[in-house]
């Protein structure tokens, strides 16, 4: 990135940012087509920390058939791209996601204005020369300032990681799992 000839540090512009509107961690919670689970009662069960004497089991590598026989086959890589696709737009839709974008961006454009005010009022003391340069650099940094506040109210969403958690009542008789009861 750069600016007027000068070469931008993304890292520093990302701690401006990050000041202003830090990195949140939100988790969301969608069915096995990736729509939003609103029922509260079934996000305290998601919620809950595994526990293997309540009957919770791990579907591991060599486990893999079983979530394959409880839910069908599925194509892990397009359920997790519809998972991410949809949880963005379920999380921009939220309010307070809105809201902490907006609220981020006013606070970063109400600092900026008032440090290029202060700037702009030092530019009376100054050299014509220097005058100059000073007003270059501060329309370089105007203009950095539009982008960070664009930033800020249309932020980059990362996923970071998806889960799979099944409710069921059933448990898998087979490979991995103890035999059943007689």
């Amino acid at each position: 990135m750069e600016a007027t000839g000068k070469k931008l540090d993304r890292r520093a512009l990302q701690r401006r940012a990050d000041a202003f509107l830090p990195p949140r961690i939100v988790n969301l919670w969608c069915t096995l087509d990736g729509a939003e689970v609103a029922d509260p009662s079934l996000i305290a069960l998601l919620k809950a920390p595994y526990e293997p004497r309540r009957g919770d089991v791990n579907l591991s590598h060599e486990r893999r058939w079983a979530l394959d026989e409880l839910i069908g086959e599925s194509d892990w890589e397009w359920r997790c791209r519809t998972a991410r696709a949809r949880s963005e737009e379920t999380l921009r839709r939220q309010s307070f996601f809105d809201a902490a974008c907006e609220d981020a961006a006013g606070r970063f454009e109400a600092v900026s204005r008032a440090t290029a005010t202060q700037r702009m009022v030092r530019f009376t003391f100054l050299s014509a020369r220097q005058r100059a340069a000073e007003e270059s650099e501060l329309a370089a940094d105007v203009g950095i300032d539009a982008a960070l506040v664009q930033g800020m109210r249309e932020p980059q969403v990362l996923l970071d990681s998806v889960g799979a958690i099944v409710l069921s009542h059933v448990l898998p008789v087979g490979p991995g799992f103890g035999r059943p009861p007689a």
